[in-house]
């Protein structure tokens, strides 16, 4: 196993295991100071953690998608626009119903 291929493998781990769980930390606490840094790293790493694997089973079981490289990217794609949505309409940063 070369550097790149373990350099990029770790990314893709820390992606994964980060990011979609990071969007939804902020759906679920949208203030800054509702969340230290520390906390809502590991925030992150937990909502990543419970809803990437329960997400996959759902698919799987349910709609018959084969877990596989573009289903995980997809889950996790749709888990941060969930979030980016949820912390949006907290937020209250783009008007829903225009006045």
């Amino acid at each position: 196993m070369g550097v790149l291929e373990l350099a990029v493998g770790t990314t893709i781990l820390f992606a994964v295991l980060l990011v979609p769980g990071y969007f939804l930390s902020l759906a679920f606490f949208p203030k800054k100071e509702e969340l230290a840094l520390p906390e809502r790293v590991v925030f992150s790493f937990a909502f990543s953690v419970a809803f990437m694997p329960f997400l996959m089973l759902l698919l799987n079981q349910v709609a018959g998608v084969p877990i596989d490289y573009v289903s995980s990217v997809g889950v996790a794609l749709a888990l941060v626009i969930i979030g980016l949505a949820g912390h949006v309409f907290r937020t209250k940063a783009v008007s829903v119903f225009p006045v």
